[in-house]
């Protein structure tokens, strides 16, 4: 998936808006409210599929609710390392939840192959 479009107001009430696109061009929008910012530590937000004008919409997936808790947290590890945890309430069982569980799988090996670029960019400089 890629993300063609993404609006970010960073701030406790402010929202996000973003579209995914699938590798067969199907195009999907979230929106959220930024409940909580932890300066460093803590991000929680709420989630859930919308129109393109950032209306939460029901997408016709039995047991789905219109949003969900995210909540990320931050922890450093030693002076060069960070452990985030994140956690995604309200996903019923079954396959919503096995498709938001590969989604945030490729999001972080996405993330990770970044870091490890920038890193690796540092250490030359």
């Amino acid at each position: 998936f890629t993300v063609p479009s993404c609006t970010i107001d960073l701030r406790v009430v402010g929202k996000f808006l973003l579209s995914m696109r699938s590798p067969e061009g199907h195009e999907m929008w979230l929106t959220g409210t930024y409940r909580e910012i932890g300066p460093v530590e803590r991000l929680v937000k709420t989630e859930g599929m919308a129109d393109a004008e950032g209306n939460l919409v029901n997408m016709g997936m039995p047991g789905m609710p219109l949003e969900t808790l995210v909540t990320l947290k931050l922890e450093e590890e030693g002076r060069s390392r960070t452990r985030m945890t994140l956690w995604h309430s309200g996903l019923p069982e079954g396959d919503h939840r096995l498709h938001a569980g590969a989604g945030y799988r490729q999001a972080f090996e996405k993330l990770a192959a970044v870091l490890e670029k920038e890193t690796e960019r540092g250490n030359r400089s």
